[in-house]
């Protein structure tokens, strides 16, 4: 998949993706939804 092969060549720590089933079988890479991304993110600028 090619969002994989770009998250994996650029370094990215997480995909962010409405659509996370298509990930599931192969990256190794964290996936999030958007809401869960901004949830977590949310949480990191509270502390």
């Amino acid at each position: 998949m090619l969002q994989y092969q770009c998250a994996k060549a650029g370094g990215c720590d997480v995909i962010v993706t409405n659509n996370k089933r298509d990930f599931h079988q192969f990256c190794d890479v964290p996936v999030l939804t958007s809401e869960e991304f901004l949830l977590g993110f949310e949480y990191k600028q509270e502390q």
